[in-house]
């Protein structure tokens, strides 16, 4: 799709949408997100894949040269279902590539640390961390698990 048709499309919405989780609303389409090379048809260029990332797992292709965008079967209707098809052009910047790999190393970080410590204890850890976050007394704890935990310090040091 050549860039001016999105932009003249998207000159028709009075407001951006808000994107949705992937929990919102089912995913009854079919995705297929090619990993051959490709050219662009209009000028023959190689087209560059971009990470689309924030729960929806396939790249877009986009031409370096015209900057035209080339979506694979099922690509546009689960981004139009995600209400993120208005933020098409956004996907390209280089804030929202940073935003996709901070992303993937989380995730990359949690499923390290839950086949560490199984799903069970991961989960537990997890709502121990939100536990902490909302006491009235959060920013004492974590001082108490360090004490508890390493035996330094005095408990004095935990009272005002």
């Amino acid at each position: 799709m050549p860039m001016a048709a999105y932009w003249s499309w998207r000159k028709t919405l009075e407001a951006p949408l808000p994107n949705l989780d992937a929990e919102q609303g089912g995913n009854d389409v079919e995705l297929i997100d090619s990993e051959a090379g490709k050219r662009c048809p209009f000028d023959g260029a190689f087209l560059i894949r971009h990470k689309v990332g924030h729960g929806i797992d396939f790249h877009i292709d986009r031409c370096g040269r015209c900057g035209g965008v080339w979506l694979d079967a099922g690509e546009w209707e689960e981004l139009q279902r995600r209400q993120m098809h208005d933020d098409l052009h956004l996907i390209f910047t280089s804030s929202w590539q940073a935003e996709v790999r901070r992303q993937r190393r989380t995730k990359a970080e949690e499923d390290l640390l839950v086949r560490r410590l199984g799903n069970s204890d991961y989960k537990k850890a997890v709502e121990t961390k939100r536990w902490i976050d909302s006491h009235k007394e959060n920013e004492t704890l974590p001082a108490l698990l360090g004490f508890l935990l390493d035996g330094i310090g005095g408990i004095g040091e935990l009272l005002p």
